[in-house]
């Protein structure tokens, strides 16, 4: 059967068969986990229904909104009368069994829930509306960092957050193989982004939840890890590194950075490091959003990864340290 190729955006606040790439250990001992450093998309579903906009609905008394000045854009409404809602489907199931009066609806609103009364609107097919535009879940392309030996990954290396710049609260997620076909170069002011696309129907693993620390979940059963080189856990410091990412294809290549900056002390943002190497820095700018979970090697270990760029220098950007994103996990 033909495989379906889905085209994705990229995760902003950011999986395959691989690597004969590096020389690294094959021994079982505990302080090693096996290195990734490849593009995969995600999808995750959000906890309740994000609010990206206010409309009207036209009724046969006019045409108005019933949210306006009582709901914003970015609150998250988790329930209707007591019953949860995650997704636009709930939300249009939850409003058939009300023909008049207000509803309750349970609100997250700058992390506080709060309790909101909305009298829904009757549009001319009889359905009765809110009057919102709303968001279930997102999806787009990252780096995906470790796998343990459970099968527990972790990618990204920071949270995936909401249009308010808070963590998303995340109830499911997937996550797909992926391929790379170009990129958008960073510059000055502007942050490059990775392009690509999902490959195939079935996920090849499972989100769990969201952290500071990044994304965590559970590779399917049927994933070989074992296609994957083995790397022992170190903690970085000033000097050289390497980093391990994609930015054409599926299969990803070793780059030099420098590590200028360590701090082991902070919960993220622990590195601050600068792409050195001249292919990647032709290729991509430097560091470009969909990069984000991508490892950072020094001395033959595995100490972090990459978050975040620079906008004023796309060669620069912060990384975040091993121990920090595996105490995510435990």
């Amino acid at each position: 059967m033909k495989k379906k190729l889905k085209i994705i955006a990229l995760l902003t606040v950011t999986i395959i068969s691989v690597f004969c790439l590096f020389g690294f250990s094959t021994s079982d001992g505990n302080d090693e986990i096996y290195l990734c450093g490849f593009p995969a998309g995600f999808e995750v579903t959000s906890r309740g229904v994000t609010i990206i906009k206010t409309t009207d609905v036209v009724t046969k008394d006019g045409v108005y909104s019933p949210s306006k000045d009582k709901l914003l854009v970015g609150d998250r409404i988790l329930k209707i009368n007591d019953v949860e809602v995650n997704s636009a489907e709930d939300v249009e199931n939850g409003l058939s069994a009300v023909n008049e009066g207000e509803v309750i609806l349970t609100v997250m609103r700058n992390g506080e829930k709060i309790l909101k009364s909305v009298t829904p609107a009757k549009d001319l097919n009889g359905k009765m509306r809110l009057g919102l535009m709303l968001k279930d879940g997102t999806s787009g392309i990252g780096t995906m960092t470790f796998i343990r030996k459970d099968g527990t990954f972790m990618a990204l290396g920071h949270p995936i957050c909401n249009e308010n710049g808070e963590i998303l609260e995340v109830s499911a997620g997937k996550i797909f193989r992926c391929s790379l076909f170009g990129v958008n170069k960073a510059q000055y002011g502007k942050a490059g982004e990775l392009k690509g696309i999902i490959i195939g129907d079935e996920p090849i693993g499972e989100i769990n939840s969201n952290h500071e620390q990044g994304i965590v979940g559970k590779m399917n059963s049927d994933f070989d890890i074992k296609n994957l080189p083995l790397i022992k856990i170190g903690e970085g410091k000033i000097g050289k590194a390497t980093v391990v990412t994609c930015v054409d294809g599926m299969i990803p290549k070793e780059y030099d950075i420098s590590i200028v900056k360590a701090d082991n002390q902070k919960s993220t943002k622990n590195y601050v490091v600068k792409v050195t190497d001249k292919e990647l820095l032709a290729a991509a700018g430097g560091i470009v959003q969909g990069m984000s979970g991508s490892p950072i090697l020094q001395d033959g270990k595995i100490v972090g990864c990459l978050t975040h760029v620079f906008i004023g220098d796309s060669a620069r950007g912060y990384g975040i340290a091993i121990d920090k994103m595996l105490d995510a996990i435990d």
